[in-house]
């Protein structure tokens, strides 16, 4: 599966035994408006914490409403110290988080947390299947970020931040669904004083709600031409793009071909520039044996390149010229 880096996540703090009081405001919450079916892609966002008074052991969670059964991971860092139980103060980096959707229960009620998500905040107008994913960090941090036992003494990391970051692979059905991120700093999401409490930003926090489009992807077989019919490795082959009706409209457009050798080997030749025919039309005349210095080639497929964005085949292999 090839990456589509879009951003787009959760962030949550959970804890344990005391309650604490913060305030949490997302910093950096971006969902991409646009994924490809069978794309996995990434999605990323960052909270902001503002203690007030900590004196607690902690775990990080996470949760986003996607749509059912997609496969989703995910790892978090921090931005400032964070003093891990029984070792020194240092910043977390890039964690594996433990999927907990089907075992993680919310400490009030002792419904699943998916099932409590859904009931406090629905399916946010979603006409598709969706369910709330939850992820655990697997650090216990004592988020005092001092000595647990200095009721008054200093406290350096009051504020921290937290990035999340998940990779998700989208299904294969087109759709548009409404997704959000919830960030709770508890494993309830109102285990001390519910969600009528006074000021919900104390222990939880919701994102705003973020449309996200899933399409087919492109077909752009149409725009390649090869000619003439029948060749060999041993022929000089004319390979025609027209980049009109793709993203590469209006760039400079170089090549890039990937030959099968007769042992099932691959071997990539240098992208060489193609040439302008006219508008946005391009070709190049390649002869297989010398790009890619080899005689036993029983496969040459190319892909389309500008900068960093590339035409591809739907299967994403590259267009078949041989």
């Amino acid at each position: 599966m090839k990456k589509n880096k879009l951003f787009a996540a959760v962030c949550a703090l959970g804890a344990s035994a005391m309650l604490v009081f913060s305030c949490i405001t997302w910093s950096s919450v971006i969902f991409p408006e646009k994924v490809y079916t069978g794309d996995e892609f990434e999605i990323s966002a960052t909270a902001d914490f503002d203690l007030t008074c900590a004196q607690k052991d902690a775990h990080l969670y996470i949760a986003v409403l996607l749509p059912k059964a997609w496969k989703a991971s995910a790892t978090y860092s921090t931005n400032g110290l964070v003093n891990i139980w029984s070792k020194p103060e240092k910043e977390i980096e890039n964690e594996v988080m433990v999927n907990v959707s089907d075992t993680l229960k919310e400490a009030q009620s002792k419904k699943l947390m998916t099932e409590a998500l859904t009931e406090k905040y629905g399916n946010l107008d979603n006409t598709e299947e969706v369910e709330w994913v939850v992820f655990k960090g697997q650090s216990v941090a004592n988020i005092w970020g001092g000595d647990p036992n200095a009721q008054g003494g200093a406290r350096p990391n009051d504020k921290f931040s937290v990035t999340a970051k998940i990779t998700v692979e989208a299904g294969e059905k087109e759709m548009t669904f409404n997704s959000a991120v919830f960030v709770c700093q508890d494993e309830g999401l109102y285990a001390y004083t519910g969600f009528g409490q006074k000021d919900p930003n104390e222990e939880y926090l919701l994102s705003e709600t973020k449309t996200v489009k899933v399409e087919a992807k492109p077909d752009y077989s149409s725009a390649v031409e090869v000619s003439p019919a029948g060749v060999s490795a041993g022929d000089y082959i004319c390979i025609t793009f027209d980049a009109a009706e793709t993203p590469l409209k209006g760039a400079e457009v170089t090549l890039v071909a990937t030959a099968t050798l007769a042992d099932g080997s691959t071997k990539t030749a240098d992208a060489v520039k193609m040439e302008k025919q006219s508008g946005d039309k391009f070709f190049k005349y390649i002869y297989p044996k010398s790009l890619f210095g080899a005689d036993n080639i029983k496969g040459i497929k190319v892909n389309f390149k500008a900068g960093e964005t590339v035409v591809t085949s739907v299967d994403e292999e590259g267009f078949v010229v041989l």
